[in-house]
C-alpha cells in the first residue's frame, strides 16, 4: 500500500514575511502571527460574455485585476520600539515608517510597496519521503490599503488589507 505524504496544511505550518527591495540582502520582517489568517482573491483571466441578440456568443478579455488580500494577526505593537536596532512593527514595514524608514520600495516609481511572502511547510517532509518540503506564495509589489485594529478580551487583533501588482501570486517549491 502506498503511503500518502500529503497532508492539509494549517497555521502551524506557515510563516509570513514582509520584504523590501534592498539589493543583495533585502530587509525582512517575519510577521508575528501566532494566530490569524490570510485571505486573497485573484482573477488571472477576467472576461465577460458577449451577447448576440440575447444569446451567448463568446467571451472577451477584460482589463487585468490586481490580487487583493487581507490578513489578521494577534496585535503586537503599532510602532516598533524606539531602541537602536529594534525590529520594525508590521505596520512600520508596510508603511516605510519608524524602524523601517530606510526600507526601499519594490517599485521604482510611485507609492511605497513591499513584497509579502507566505511560506507553507509540508508536515510530512523529511529524509526519505520524496515530497516537497515547502511552498512559498509571493505577492509582489504590495501596497497597504487598510489597517484595522480591534480590541478584545482574549487578545487584540490587527487586520491588514493589501493590493498587489499581480493577477495571482507566484508559487515556488523548495526542497525538490
Amino acid at each position: 500500500m502506498a503511503i500518502n505524504y500529503e497532508q492539509t496544511r494549517n497555521l502551524t505550518h506557515s510563516a509570513m514575511t514582509i520584504n523590501d527591495a534592498t539589493p543583495t540582502t533585502p530587509k525582512t520582517l517575519i510577521l508575528p502571527i501566532m494566530e490569524g489568517d490570510l485571505e486573497w482573491t485573484a482573477n488571472p483571466s477576467p472576461s465577460i460574455i458577449v451577447m448576440n441578440r440575447g444569446v451567448m456568443s463568446h467571451r472577451t478579455a477584460q482589463p487585468q485585476v490586481p490580487v487583493r488580500g487581507r490578513f489578521t494577526a494577534k496585535y503586537t505593537e503599532y510602532m516598533g520600539k524606539s531602541l537602536a536596532g529594534a525590529a520594525p512593527s508590521p505596520l512600520d514595514a508596510m508603511l516605510k515608517q519608524g524602524n523601517a524608514s530606510t526600507w526601499l520600495s519594490t517599485m521604482l516609481c510611485g507609492p511605497y510597496c513591499f513584497d509579502l511572502a507566505f511560506a507553507l511547510s509540508n508536515p510530512c517532509s523529511g529524509a526519505g519521503t520524496g515530497v516537497d518540503q515547502s511552498e512559498i506564495l509571493t505577492f509582489l509589489d504590495c501596497n497597504l490599503t487598510s489597517y484595522t485594529f480591534r480590541e478584545a478580551v482574549d487578545y487584540d487583533r490587527s487586520a491588514c488589507e493589501f493590493e498587489a501588482l499581480i493577477t495571482q501570486p507566484t508559487s515556488a517549491r523548495a526542497g525538490t
